[in-house]
């Protein structure tokens, strides 16, 4: 059976053949070019002398059809098996889409322009899909980098720090467009398109990193790193098959796959020069192929176990300056000196088993209904979202409805009070004169009876008739009692029932405007969610490597945004602020002014001489603290731009979203809302990063640079939200620490809040690490309870019990987790200790700050990844 196996394999091996036409219809001096995957016709662009023909040639019959003329190469290739190609055309690179109009007899007849779809900033790398109307733009911008050396590895001499690419994405069936825009210093120069799902692409690097991507997402989901010196990236056409090739500048050819991230086979093709790698769309072969002039040849390897199975020489004359691939891997056109020449590989092609052609048309049957079914769900969820924005308003309108109702029965409610009040005084009045009756009618019967005895029977008559009368009055006595018994009894009851009515009523507003409530909340929460997964996919993608802890634990940094430092003129600063104007000025503090540009959003710090300090000594100082500034870089730490030495002046990063107190008390914040818990957790690990990292340093007196002014008004939020602490300059010129830990002088920060500083400063007026952690504990709690007076003390009062916790925690930041609220309530307490032996450390020791602040950032994060899971799920 075996014999039987290989002598059909080297049957299929010896009708494998090399199949070569040269194109004599054609222009030999081509610069580029593409070939229509069905139809005998070539796009492209032949220089004339003074410019470029642009145009469309039958490489058959010969036939032309000309273009616009441009004076500069034009670059076009077709779109699947439609009549219609895009270009990047003219001097200011212009992405154009085209159609060919044809006769009748199929024969072409003009070029028409359908639409441009953008105008390129700078140099490109693109790819359209072999069967669907995908279009794969990588573009250089070139405002930020001039394209480098893109297949000699390295950049150019021109290529500058923090280059940025843009990456485009159209599906024209769809009228689909999506782009991203990145922030590298490494240049991408070789992308590629799925072949059987155009959503799907794959970029690459020179130094071998390998992305894959979802287009409708533009999201990458996949990543490794193949060998340097990366040429080119192909995916495999076969079904079934997550396969990719990557060919190198060194000769070697690599098998990925992809799904799995794994490099199957690393195959020493050829000695040099690799141009082409790609798995053949029919045969079940891998080529390579090779211009370089010791070594031009084509190989073809099995891929079932990837063994060299046969070579090809390519017998051509002169140097080979284009090798391209086309018509799905099937078709080849080198281009030498003289012709353009067509490649062709031939050999007998295993039919597919009807269950193998079914098994192909089922997962695009799924994609298919994938799609549509995606796009019902969005259409249901726009659908939603109105209704619940309808039902918002019906809510308040009912709500309003119902406050008016409630107001007109406290109205009613409070007349009958009157009206009762009113009836209970006759009541009591009537009272009182039976029992005055009464008291008078027991002193007539005294009377009567010592009249009776006085005159018995003389009187006898008499006596009955006043007893008669006595009984007669005691029964309506009785009865009238009885009867107040019965009112009372029945106000009691209509009392009960309208109180039951009135507690009904302010139950149902209650439900009504916490509903209201949730809905509002969790509408801005959606806003916050979304806004932070797009900030936290950002700073991931250019995130630092990871810092190792003292504990072993390895926590990741992001990376500074690192502007470039410069010096700036007085001119310059005072057309900035306006000649330093007050419209200009935010505040007034004890070391100067802060102003922030009318023209360039930067805040700018005007320093003013100390006194006793002469203007030389002021100099040397603020030379020593922008040294030391500089040489301070950390994410959460507000950035030094720039200095002005002749004005004194400080120019830092301006924060966008302000300080943390602006977004947290209800007397600033009542018509922008306030910061939710999640992000309040977060910015909690932040300012403790920050913090750590500060008392790792030396001022510039010596010692640990101790804060001194930890405090929710000197915690800013840039545009994404992330915390940095403002003020480290002050805190640089602190003074030197003994080996006790005592300072060699007093040192009180001015404008320091008392609720901020620990006990021990008041005896000792001197600021330690210790006091840092104090009023970092103060800042946790003001961030929890939301309240700006006594947070400690009323911290310390609810942590004891569960519902008297929940209900301090700041009702403005929405749903809290209790569960993570209490954990930072406990580090919160512990650094707020009045006892600073207690007080824990920033890195180390038991209960130390910054793991315990970070474990609770992380588990923010995770719920948050596992909602946006959820969601996900739901809409697939």
């Amino acid at each position: 059976m075996m014999a039987g196996q290989d002598a059909q394999k080297g049957q299929e091996l010896s009708e494998l053949k090399l199949k070569v036409q040269q194109g004599d219809n054609m222009p030999a001096n081509w610069c580029s070019f593409d070939v229509h995957p069905s139809e005998p016709w070539i796009v492209g662009s032949s220089p004339n002398g003074e410019g470029y023909n642009f145009g469309v040639w039958n490489y058959e019959d010969g036939q032309h059809v000309k273009g616009k003329f441009s004076e500069y190469e034009n670059t076009a290739r077709f779109l699947g098996q439609e009549n219609r190609f895009v270009a990047v055309v003219g001097k200011n690179l212009q992405l154009i889409l085209y159609e060919i109009l044809t006769t009748s007899g199929n024969r072409m007849r003009e070029i028409k322009e359908v639409r441009e779809l953008m105008t390129l900033t700078g140099e490109k790398i693109w790819d359209v899909h072999s069967t669907g109307q995908c279009v794969l733009l990588v573009g250089h911008l070139r405002d930020s980098c001039i394209w480098g050396v893109a297949f000699t590895g390295g950049r150019g001499k021109n290529d500058k720090e923090g280059s940025s690419h843009e990456i485009h994405f159209w599906d024209l069936d769809h009228d689909l467009h999506r782009m991203k825009k990145l922030w590298e210093t490494r240049q991408r120069y070789c992308s590629n398109l799925h072949s059987l799902d155009p959503h799907i692409f794959a970029t690459g690097v020179w130094e071998g990193d390998i992305q894959i991507w979802d287009a409708e997402a533009m999201a990458v989901f996949k990543t490794f790193k193949a060998d340097s010196r990366l040429h080119n990236i192909q995916f495999c056409t076969r079904p079934q098959k997550p396969l990719i090739i990557t060919s190198h500048g060194s000769g070697k050819v690599q098998i990925w796959d992809y799904q799995r991230k794994e490099c199957l086979i690393t195959l020493d093709a050829h000695e040099d020069s690799l141009w082409k790698a790609f798995f053949h769309p029919e045969l079940p072969y891998v080529l390579t192929v090779s211009g370089d002039w010791r070594d031009r040849s084509i190989k073809a390897w099995r891929d079932s176990d990837y063994q060299l199975e046969k070579r090809f020489s390519i017998d051509m004359t002169g140097w080979f300056t284009i090798i391209h691939l086309f018509r799905n891997g099937s078709l080849l056109l080198v281009k030498n000196m003289q012709k353009l020449n067509f490649i062709t590989i031939e050999g007998v092609c295993p039919k597919l088993e009807l269950k193998d052609v079914e098994r192909i048309k089922q997962p695009e049957t799924r994609l298919s209904t994938w799609r549509q079914e995606r796009g019902a769900l969005e259409e249901g969820l726009k659908k939603q979202i109105q209704t619940h924005v309808q039902r918002i308003k019906e809510l308040e309108a009912e709500v309003n409805t119902v406050r008016m109702e409630r107001q007109a029965l406290g109205e009613k409610f409070e007349g009958f009070l009157l009206e009762h009040e009113r009836e209970k005084a006759l009541h009591s009045k009537r009272v009182k004169q039976l029992e005055t009756e009464l008291s008078t009618e027991r002193v007539e019967r005294r009377a009567l009876k010592e009249r009776f005895e006085r005159e018995t029977q003389a009187h006898a008559q008499r006596i009955k008739e006043f007893e008669t009368e006595v009984s007669n009055v005691r029964m309506e006595r009785q009865a009238l009692g009885e009867r107040f018994e019965r009112f009372r009894s029945e106000h009691e009851m209509e009392k009960g029932i309208h109180s039951k009515e009135v507690k009904l009523l302010e139950n149902e507003i209650g439900n009504l405007l916490s509903e209201r409530e949730a809905l509002k909340e969790r509408f801005e929460k959606s806003k916050l969610e979304i806004r932070d997964l797009e900030c936290r996919l950002e700073k991931e993608r250019g995130a630092g490597e990871g810092v190792e802890r003292s504990d072993g634990v390895t926590i990741g940094v992001p990376e500074v945004d690192m502007h470039p430092f410069r010096e700036f003129s007085g001119d310059e600063l005072k057309t900035a602020t306006n000649d330093f104007s007050d419209s200009c000025k935010l505040e007034e503090r004890h070391y100067g002014c802060v102003y922030v540009g009318r023209i360039t959003p930067v805040v700018v710090k005007r320093l003013e001489v100390a006194n006793g300090m002469t203007q030389d000594k002021h100099a040397q100082v603020t030379r020593e603290l922008v040294e030391r500034l500089k040489s301070l870089p950390h994410p959460h730490l507000q950035n030094l731009l720039g200095v002005c030495y002749g004005e004194s002046c400080l120019v830092y990063e301006y924060m966008a979203n302000g300080n943390l107190k602006d977004w947290i008390s209800p007397s600033r914040r009542s018509q922008q809302g306030f910061l939710p818990w999640y992000i309040r957790l977060r910015i909690m690990a932040q300012v403790a990063q920050a913090l750590s990292f500060l008392h790792c340093n030396q001022s510039l007196r010596g010692g640990p640079i101790v804060h001194c002014a930890i405090k929710p008004e000197n915690i800013f939020l840039d545009h994404s939200f992330v915390a940095k602490i403002a003020e480290v300059d002050m805190a640089l010129l602190g003074p030197v620490l003994t080996e006790g830990g005592e300072s060699s002088e007093g040192h009180r920060f001015p404008g320091t809040d008392a609720k901020y500083m620990a006990p021990e400063f008041f005896q000792t007026e001197v600021f330690t690490q210790k006091t840092d952690i104090y009023a970092l504990g103060i800042a946790i709690l003001e961030m929890l309870t939301g309240k700006f007076r006594n947070a400690l003390g009323i911290m310390e009062d609810a942590v004891e019990d569960a519902a008297t916790f929940q209900s301090t925690l700041d009702p403005n930041a929405g749903s809290w987790d209790v569960d993570l609220a209490m954990e930072a309530a406990q580090v919160g307490l512990r650094c707020a200790n009045p006892n600073r032996r207690l007080r824990p450390s920033m890195m180390t020791g038991e209960g130390a700050i910054l793991p315990a602040l970070e474990s609770i950032a992380q588990k923010v994060e995770l719920a948050d990844s596992i909602e946006d899971i959820r969601r996900m799920s739901f809409c697939e």
